[in-house]
């Protein structure tokens, strides 16, 4: 999993403003000055989320993690984009949909 010190410097790095809170304008901001192509940094954020290392996201992984970036999201949008993501519908999100997901954000 993702220990304290490294997901504070992950905070750091997101939270421009520095008041404690990813806002999704600063999430956009930070993905925007990445590599949109680079594939790899979406297999290694992928695997950060994947906390109990299935291979996939289920639902409260991945609604876990759309809290800690943007705590404000509501529950009708953060299921808005798990379904978005899910394109299978089976109800987890596997490595190849977090792919196009991150590509259709970087984008």
């Amino acid at each position: 999993g993702i220990n304290a010190e490294y997901m504070g410097d992950i905070m750091a790095t997101l939270d421009v403003s520095g008041d404690g809170v990813v806002t999704f304008k600063e999430f956009v901001s930070f993905m925007q000055k990445t590599d949109t192509g680079d594939v790899n940094e979406a297999v290694q954020i992928f695997e950060c989320l994947d906390m109990d290392k299935s291979g996939s996201l289920d639902t409260a992984e991945f609604t876990t993690a759309l809290h800690k970036v943007h705590p404000r999201f509501t529950t009708s949008e953060t299921h808005h984009i798990v379904r978005m993501a899910d394109e299978n519908h089976d109800g987890v999100i596997s490595v190849k949909e977090f792919k196009k997901l991150y590509q259709k954000v970087m984008v």
